[in-house]
């Protein structure tokens, strides 16, 4: 909700990009609930998901408008390439263990995004 609009878009971008690589869940819905084994800890994809907090939206301006985001990309297939082909991303506070071995594409609000090379 507090992201730029560039940050909004770009995660939003990275998760069609998931869709339409095939290995990261079927449609929309099966990307942003994907979960995995990692060192014998089950994760999600998307930290949101998974982090126990409630998910009714506080802020209905940045609500309606990130609707409104997704709407234009999804049916529209507005803002696509932003991520140039971005399958990953993390806060710029954490330190992804992946993330060396991608190519670094981009920073936008408080997200780094990769993609695989």
């Amino acid at each position: 909700g507090n992201e730029p609009f560039a940050g909004k878009v770009a995660v939003a971008q990275v998760t069609l990009n998931r869709v339409d690589d095939g290995r990261f869940g079927s449609g929309v819905c099966g990307v942003v609930y994907q979960k995995n084994v990692v060192m014998e800890k089950v994760v999600c994809q998307f930290s949101w998901y998974c982090d126990g907090k409630h998910d009714t939206p506080y802020d209905n301006d940045a609500w309606e408008k990130s609707r409104k985001y997704a709407r234009d990309m999804y049916l529209g297939n507005q803002y696509r390439g932003i991520t140039e082909g971005a399958t990953h991303y993390h806060a710029h506070w954490m330190k992804a263990y992946w993330a060396p071995s991608m190519h670094r594409v981009a920073r936008m609000g408080s997200h780094i995004f990769y993609r695989e090379d």
